[in-house]
C-alpha cells in the first residue's frame, strides 16, 4: 500500500534536518573557495527556501531563484520580506 504525505510549513520557518545539511554544505564549499554553485534536489525539498538561506549564510548580493510555483514565491517573498524581488509572471 502506498501512502501519501502533506507537509505543512507552520509560522516556524526552520531548515530541515536535510536542508541543513545542504546550507552547510554550499557554506563550506564558499569557504573552500567556490563560487559558482547549483542546488539539484527532489521534488518537495522546497529548493526555493533552503537556496534562500544559502544566500543568507554566504552573504550573496544577488540570489536568483526560478519556480514555477506562484505561491511559493509569493510565500517565500513574505518570509524575506526585507529583500527587493523582482517577480516576472510570464515570459
Amino acid at each position: 500500500m502506498i501512502q501519501t504525505y502533506h507537509f505543512k510549513r507552520g509560522d516556524n520557518w526552520e531548515l530541515r534536518p536535510n536542508q541543513k545539511e545542504v546550507v552547510d554544505n554550499f557554506v563550506k564549499a564558499i569557504s573552500i573557495g567556490r563560487k559558482n554553485l547549483f542546488m539539484y534536489a527532489v521534488m518537495r525539498f522546497d529548493k526555493s527556501f533552503a537556496s534562500l538561506c544559502c544566500a543568507l549564510e554566504m552573504k550573496a548580493k544577488l540570489a536568483l531563484v526560478v519556480s514555477a510555483n506562484v505561491e511559493s514565491i509569493e510565500l517565500i517573498q513574505r518570509i524575506f520580506k526585507e529583500w527587493i524581488w523582482l517577480v516576472i509572471t510570464s515570459i
